[in-house]
């Protein structure tokens, strides 16, 4: 949603779009990306809202890379654990 009605807007973000952008942003329970949504929000001029739009969306991209990471790693140690467990029936079976 961010792409679409801020970064591809022609002009400025729409009225009713603010409060949609806002929520999606709250729901994501994270207070660096609601501040930097407040940050670019209250942006005084165009500059300063290129600025606050860059920083936010370096704050999303940490938080995906985050996120990514916390869910390869688990991956990881499940395919880990998964395939530990096989070995150990494999021997136990083999052994009986």
């Amino acid at each position: 949603m961010f792409i679409e009605k801020v970064l591809l807007s022609e002009g400025e973000v729409g009225f009713d779009d603010r409060p949609l952008l806002e929520t999606s942003g709250r729901n994501l329970d994270n207070d660096d990306v609601l501040d930097a949504w407040n940050q670019f929000i209250e942006s005084e001029n165009e500059i300063q809202a290129q600025t606050e739009v860059k920083n936010l969306l370096k704050v999303l991209i940490k938080r995906l890379y985050n996120y990514g990471a916390t869910v390869f790693l688990t991956y990881f140690m499940f395919v880990f654990c998964f395939s530990r467990l096989n070995k150990r029936k494999k021997f136990v079976s083999e052994t009986i």
